[in-house]
């Protein structure tokens, strides 16, 4: 090694170490950062603050930082269903997936089969097999879209194919539902006070909640306070609705479980059309709206108890401090 490579190797090193112990305010024109600051941390997709991070990566931790990865890629305001109940299958089955190469899009259409299937089923009475099929294809449309963002392989195509399949089936699930009560399509009127209600509080309420999102707000009404947000866990949307066709079937009142559905979707719309006007009055007194979330920031004293849930920091990261 010559004198000048000595001399450059040197340099390297010393200013190395000057830089590992210059404080960094005594640094002209630098800003210190922390993972609070350096980038907005709401994340519209999952509906949750996601802090950027740093993970040491070992093949000793690979199962606790796939699962990070997989929690935080996770919607935190959701469903009951979702949100309680499918995390921990859906992480094995995202894993399973991955592992073997199955693409996000080759389980969205498995759950489009599925639709298919539960509408057949509900349509021909035959309720019980129809339930199993459709909370299997709650299940996979909870994978997929896991899949795609732990994965990296998200799409536009494959967002479109599974958001239209989730806007289109609830209510032909309802119809295929009434049909299998009536014993005859032939015997089901158009304008059968339950399937008005259902259909006309179920487009009702996408539109109050596509109007918050696209024209008042920016993103979703269900983000917007802590009351929207557990409101979500139980509001009028198929998971909801399903547990209650589940628990009439189980009843042995098939009959009784659409009407609740037609009465809940009802309510639900309601709610939330109360919630876009009140959304509308406080736009009214000042410039923007933002989620609560980001609003609270750290600060759990000014989240309400029954909101806790959806601040609650995924706990795999914790594991990788030691």
């Amino acid at each position: 090694m010559d004198e000048r490579a000595c001399n450059r190797d040197s340099l390297a090193l010393a200013a190395r170490k000057a830089c590992a112990t210059l404080p960094p305010a005594s640094v002209v024109g630098l800003t210190r950062r922390d993972s609070a600051t350096l980038a907005p941390s709401y994340v519209k997709k999952v509906l949750r603050s996601n802090r950027p991070f740093v993970l040491r990566i070992r093949a000793e931790d690979a199962g606790i930082l796939e699962r990070h990865l997989f929690d935080e890629a996770y919607k935190s305001v959701t469903d009951l269903v979702t949100k309680f109940v499918w995390p921990a299958p859906a992480y094995r089955v995202a894993q399973l997936c991955a592992g073997r190469g199955i693409s996000p899009n080759a389980v969205t259409a498995v759950s489009l089969l599925l639709v298919l299937a539960v509408i057949w089923l509900f349509a021909e009475g035959r309720f019980v097999t129809g339930l199993v099929a459709a909370w299997l294809m709650t299940f996979l449309d909870t994978v997929d879209g896991k899949l795609a963002r732990v994965t990296v392989t998200s799409s536009k195509i494959g967002h479109n194919f599974d958001h239209g399949i989730d806007l289109i089936h609830p209510p032909l699930w309802y119809t295929a539902w009434a049909c299998g009560l009536a014993g005859d399509s032939s015997r089901l009127s158009p304008s059968d006070p339950i399937l008005v209600a259902i259909f006309a509080g179920y487009i009702a309420g996408r539109i109050s909640e596509r109007s918050f999102t696209r024209i008042i707000a920016g993103f979703s009404l269900y983000s917007w306070r802590p009351f929207d947000s557990f409101f979500r866990l139980i509001t009028g949307r198929r998971n909801s609705n399903l547990l209650l066709l589940t628990g009439s079937t189980a009843w042995g009142r098939p009959d009784v479980g659409l009407e609740m559905v037609a009465v809940w979707t009802v309510v639900s719309t309601i709610v939330l059309g109360i919630r876009v006007a009140q959304a509308i009055a406080s736009k009214s007194r000042k410039s923007t709206l933002q989620p609560w979330i980001v609003e609270v920031g750290s600060d759990m004293s000014l989240v309400p108890r029954y909101a806790r849930s959806f601040t609650a920091k995924p706990t795999a990261a914790s594991r990788l401090a030691s």
